[in-house]
């Protein structure tokens, strides 16, 4: 999955700017302040974490244009490994992580 950079709209997303949109929005929304950063983000996307909090899901879902949790590589425990999903770019981000 692809989302452009707000700063360098030709370029994806980074995962600094991926974290501040899901933060941003559960801020919103919730009243309530989140701590997603672009490490978690990484963690996602090599399947480190295979089921994130439901909040988290959906914002991405929503950002990412994504309709399943499984389009964004997650699955609960106890499934079946789903292929292999990127939900941003794999290149780094501003502080180069």
């Amino acid at each position: 999955m692809r989302t452009a950079s707000a700063a360098l709209p030709a370029e994806s997303m980074s995962r600094r700017e991926l974290a501040e949109a899901v933060n941003e929005w559960l801020w919103k929304t919730t009243g309530k302040r989140y701590g997603l950063d672009a490490h978690t983000v990484a963690r996602y996307e090599r399947g480190a974490v295979r089921w994130s909090g439901a909040h988290y899901r959906a914002r991405l879902r929503h950002v990412l244009g994504a309709t399943t949790d499984a389009e964004l590589g997650f699955r609960a425990s106890g499934t079946a490994p789903l292929p292999r999903t990127c939900a941003v770019d794999r290149g780094t981000d501003e502080a180069g992580t």
